[in-house]
């Protein structure tokens, strides 16, 4: 038997990387020094602990795209779906932390003749032994609690993942005493050792016949068992679905993870009456071509079966690295190869409403700069106690989207739509914030966001460039804006034009911040400047509006005040 376990890219075979394999007979002394490090763990107070396992998160977050990478490289997932995992898995740590103390406070229970309070203690040595599908979503969900709990824990990752179980536990290695988290390696033999150890808690999330073999071995010394077991969930659609959102989950989820997800789509029951419906809708979701799928039902006809299986059939490869097709590199010796790859289903409709954009509205584009500072001083002044306080950095883009909004209100034709030969007031500011993804750039909307605090709009957008990210995002959420500001300046752009999101009538855009020189008081001071633009609809917008609209925008910027008096 060997002794490493080797880590190997599944879209090749090759081998990436290599972990040593822990020794059975290990097994025993390192859940003795778990059981010696637990009781000055669950000493600290736990605002101690939370503390030092936030620090080992943030750690983690700050290297969330290598983290994805990695998981895509060793599981076979997209890079995208990787770096999802870990963004989903690790955000709102602090949120979480709070629920975890909020459920171990001391729960008062009176009768009418008694009173007694409840007070839950850690178990004290935790195994947790998680999945290959999701190596780190489901470790740290096992992993987090436990130690948040005052227990140690012994960590035993997949052996299809141990680089990824390797990364994650180094951080929390790095944040904690000596002994209270450990990592082991290994098949069968290491789980089963690790088992029949002096835990006392163990943690499993995977296959039932694992999770059977598990809870027998822990039966025999009454060991305190908690299991997630897999299985393949079906997707029922009843008599008064919405039948084309039910064909696009059942499209995307039927691949989602690469397929090893626990509610993939691979079992679907339909109503007898939607039957044919439901598959015309499942094979244009697929942009598959009829007459190629052979029909196993009566006379020849399409079945949903017949649909997946054709599907499986001929779903390509994936190398992990990405969902849509690329262009080969050119080859060694200045070969003129070309290569043709279909767009994908989301480049195509990015087109046609770019193409819509230019054909239906008159675009003019109107220019300013402000002076960051004041902003960036706030920033800095209020910016630890904003993130204690609401677990989310105070970025840019709140300012932005609450000066757009009072510029807004002293110009509502900027908030307008044209329908027909009519003008839309729109009395509500639904804002749209444009988020780049891997497969195109989308317009998720805050819906009302006259209504939201700054820590609500930092929140909600960074929670849709996550979903955005992972596919996870709905279409309700990407429709119905009536302004949308997009930010160039993350890729480094000084200037640009933006176009008009249809039916909208105005687009913000942002750009780099960047020092330059400037007269202030008569006098040449280096500034942090941004230039912004405002594309607009000519026909509805005349240019003295967009004019003072942007500088409406400026003047609140470069005094914050003026958006919390409304000015």
């Amino acid at each position: 038997m060997s002794e490493f376990l080797e880590s190997v890219d599944p879209s090749t075979g090759a081998v990436i990387g290599r972990v040593p394999i822990t020794p059975t007979d290990a097994i025993p002394a390192i859940v003795a020094r778990a059981q010696a490090a637990q009781p000055a763990w669950a000493e600290l107070s736990f605002e101690a602990r939370g503390a030092k396992l936030a620090a080992a998160v943030d750690a983690l977050l700050a290297e969330a795209d290598e983290l994805g990478t990695l998981i895509a490289r060793e599981m076979g997932k997209p890079v995208r779906e990787g770096i999802g995992e870990v963004r989903a898995a690790l955000a709102g740590v602090r949120d979480t932390l709070r629920e975890i103390e909020a459920a171990l406070a001391p729960e008062v229970q009176e009768t009418a003749h008694t009173r007694s309070t409840l007070f839950r203690d850690p178990y004290g040595v935790a195994a947790c032994i998680a999945p290959w599908n999701f190596p780190l979503l489901t470790a740290h969900d096992q992993v987090l609690p436990a130690l948040a709990a005052g227990n140690a824990v012994v960590f035993k990752p997949s052996e299809n993942t141990p680089l990824v179980g390797e990364a994650y536990a180094r951080r929390l290695l790095e944040h904690l005493p000596e002994g209270v988290f450990q990592i082991v390696h290994g098949a069968g033999p290491v789980g089963r050792a690790l088992v029949q150890s002096d835990v006392d808690l163990v943690v499993f999330t995977g296959s039932r016949e694992t999770g059977r073999s598990i809870l027998e071995e822990a039966s025999r010394s009454f060991k305190r068992v908690i299991l997630e077991l897999g299985g393949k969930d079906p997707m029922i659609v009843l008599d008064d679905a919405d039948l084309d959102a039910a064909a696009r989950f059942a499209a995307r989820s039927s691949f989602r993870n690469a397929g090893q997800v626990c509610v993939s789509t691979e079992r679907i029951f339909v109503t007898n009456d939607h039957h044919d419906v439901f598959v015309r809708k499942l094979v244009e979701e697929h942009d598959i071509d009829p007459t190629a799928i052979r029909g196993s039902g009566r006379e020849g006809r399409v079945t949903k079966a017949d649909v997946l299986g054709y599907l499986a059939s001929t779903q390509p490869a994936t190398t992990g690295f990405d969902d849509e097709a690329r262009p080969q590199e050119p080859g060694v010796g200045g070969g003129r190869r070309e290569q043709r790859v279909p767009m994908t289903r989301l480049r195509r409709r990015i087109a046609e409403r770019l193409v819509e954009a230019q054909h239906t509205a008159a675009m003019l584009t109107t220019f300013n700069e402000v002076d960051m500072s004041a902003v960036m001083a706030l920033r800095k002044k209020y910016q630890e106690e904003f993130q204690k306080r609401h677990d989310i950095k105070l970025g840019f883009m709140s300012f932005f989207v609450r000066a757009s909004i009072e510029a807004l209100r002293r110009f509502p034709q900027v908030n307008a739509s044209i329908d027909g030969t009519d003008i839309v007031y729109h009395e509500y500011f639904d804002i749209g914030v444009a988020v780049s993804t891997d497969r195109g750039l989308l317009v998720p909307v805050l819906r009302n966001a006259e209504n939201m605090s700054f820590s609500e709009i930092e929140k909600t957008i960074a929670d849709y460039a996550r979903r955005a990210n992972t596919g996870d995002i709905g279409l309700d959420e990407l429709t119905g804006g009536t302004f949308t500001i997009t930010n160039g300046g993350v890729f480094g752009s000084l200037l640009s034009t933006p176009i008009l999101n249809p039916p909208q009538t105005g687009i913000l855009g942002m750009h780099k911040i960047q020092e330059r020189p400037v007269v202030v008081d008569g006098k040449i001071e280096i500034r942090p400047m941004m230039y912004l633009a405002l594309t607009y609809d000519h026909r509805l917008i005349d240019g003295r509006e967009a004019v003072q609209f942007l500088v409406h925008i400026k003047e609140s910027l470069e005094d914050p005040a003026r958006l919390i008096l409304q000015l």
